[in-house]
C-alpha cells in the first residue's frame, strides 16, 4: 500500500472522528438491509423474482455491515495488526462480500433488462423458486472462486507486518 493511503499517521481526534462517522455508516447499512430481510419475509406479496434478487444483495450488503467494515475500522485507523487467521477470514470474506453485491447488481439488471425489452414474455414465464435459488447460490459461489482460493492460497498476507494485503497486490 502506498504511504499516501495510509491512514495511520493521522492525529487521533480524527481517527477517532472517522472511526464515529464509519461506525455510523456501518449501523445503517445493518439497519436499512435488516429491513429490506424482514419486510421480504413478513410480506408475502413481496416475493416475486426480481425481488428474491434484492434480497440476496441485501444480505450480502448487511454482512458487509456487520463483518467487513467493523474490522476495517480499527485496522485501518488504529493500525490494529491482525493475526494470520484474522486477516485471511477477513480479506476472504471482504472480497466474497463486495463480489458477491456487483454480481447482485448485474443480475438484477439483467433482470430489469429482460423485464423491459420482453414484457409479455416476463410475466408469463414466472419461474420456480428452485431457478431463483439456483441463481443466488450461484452468485455466492462464483463470488468465491473470484478471489477466495487466491487469497487463502497465496499467503502473501503472512508477511508478518501485519499489512493484510491480498497476495494479487504484490504477487501478481
Amino acid at each position: 500500500m502506498s504511504a499516501t493511503n495510509d491512514t495511520t499517521d493521522l492525529p487521533s481526534e480524527t481517527s477517532i472522528a472517522l472511526a464515529f462517522l464509519m461506525s455510523l455508516l456501518a449501523f445503517a447499512i445493518m439497519v436499512g438491509n435488516a429491513v429490506v430481510i424482514l419486510a421480504f419475509v413478513v410480506d408475502k406479496n413481496l416475493r416475486h423474482r426480481s425481488n428474491y434478487f434484492f434480497l440476496n444483495l441485501a444480505i450480502s450488503d448487511f454482512f458487509v455491515g456487520v463483518i467487513s467494515i467493523p474490522l476495517y475500522i480499527p485496522h485501518r485507523l488504529f493500525d490494529w495488526k491482525f493475526e494470520d487467521n484474522i486477516c485471511a477470514f477477513w480479506l476472504t470474506i471482504d472480497y466474497l462480500l463486495c463480489t458477491t453485491s456487483v454480481y447482485n447488481i448485474v443480475l438484477i439488471s439483467f433482470d430489469r433488462y429482460q423485464s423491459v425489452s420482453n414484457a409479455v414474455s416476463y410475466r408469463a414465464q414466472h419461474t420456480g423458486i428452485l431457478k431463483i435459488v439456483v441463481l443466488m447460490v450461484t452468485i455466492w459461489v462464483v463470488a468465491f472462486l473470484v478471489h477466495g482460493p487466491i487469497i487463502l492460497v497465496s499467503e502473501a498476507w503472512k508477511n508478518g507486518k501485519g499489512d493484510c494485503e491480498p497476495g494479487f497486490f504484490t504477487e501478481w
